[in-house]
């Protein structure tokens, strides 16, 4: 009760900066909702995308049933490949015959060599798989798209890394304009801070109150930036998924489910590192 009674004095003293920092924390909250949704946006499109990203590597004629079978199974247990197929001739001229919509009469004397279909895990590692299967003896080639799909598989890599790089900044920018916010409300309460030190006290008897005006303020700044996620965010993502169907890939209903512990997760951390940071740069900057 003293601790709570101290924090809820210092935050009446000084309620300008207090507010500054639950609103530091909001800001950077909706900033984190929105830099995730764009996150599962594009893995949910990219597990989408995935079944159309298919590895063809087609196999010599003298190569036997079993050393497919074989060469099926050592390709499945590889950790980059997903489903693998075995596609046999027979396979390979029926799908033939209905994609085109021809007759058997019409291909006759045709033949169909037996082929191994490869989906990535994720489709950004199909290069890398491709380049496995090339090194195989007994594929006579290795089809996986060319370069217009290596282009974007390139450009999709740097949309994921984008989006991890502005994440981990829009988090140390809360963080860092905590710690600013912080070390000045430390500074401005150093008397209190030093007679403390001089009568004894531990450095966590002057730091708790610090600590539980961070959490307290990063559980409001977290909130908020739920509040206004779920307010505008969500039916405005369900509005789009309406009016253009297939648009979105996220579930907008899962939305708030996966909003209310991140927010609160992200606000209550900033919110006492910033205050930790902050109170350990203010004191050692004081002689």
């Amino acid at each position: 009760m003293l601790s709570m009674g101290r924090v809820s004095r210092y935050m009446f003293r000084r309620p300008e900066l207090f507010v500054l920092g639950v609103l530091i924390v909001l800001f950077t909250g909706v900033l984190v909702n929105v830099t995730v949704f764009g996150y599962l946006e594009a893995v949910r499109l990219r597990e989408h995308w995935r079944e159309r990203f298919t590895i063809r590597a087609i196999f010599r004629e003298d190569v036997s049933r079993e050393s497919m079978e074989r060469i099926r199974e050592e390709v499945a247990r590889h950790p980059l490949a997903g489903r693998v197929a075995l596609i046999l001739p027979e396979e390979a001229r029926a799908r033939f015959l209905e994609r085109l919509g021809l007759s058997g009469e019409e291909v006759a004397g045709i033949s169909f060599p037996a082929s191994l279909e490869v989906v990535p895990r994720h489709i950004e590692d199909l290069p890398e798989i491709a380049a496995v299967l090339r090194t195989e003896e007994a594929f006579a080639e290795v089809f996986c798209g060319g370069k217009e799909v290596e282009g974007f598989l390139r450009l999709f890599r740097l949309l994921l890394q984008a989006l991890g790089g502005f994440f981990l900044g829009v988090l140390g920018f809360g963080v860092f304009a905590i710690v600013v916010t912080t070390a000045l409300v430390v500074q401005l309460r150093g008397r209190e801070v030093e007679v403390l030190s001089l009568v004894g006290a531990p450095p966590a008897f002057s730091l708790a109150p610090f600590l539980l005006e961070g959490l307290f303020g990063g559980l409001l700044g977290g909130a908020g930036a739920y509040l206004l996620s779920f307010a505008f965010f969500v039916p405005f993502f369900r509005l789009v998924g309406e009016a253009f169907p297939g648009f979105l890939w996220v579930n907008v209903e899962e939305l708030p489910m996966v909003f209310l512990p991140l927010d609160l997760g992200v606000g209550c951390g900033m919110g006492v590192l910033g205050m930790l940071l902050g109170h350990w740069r203010a004191r050692r900057r004081r002689p």
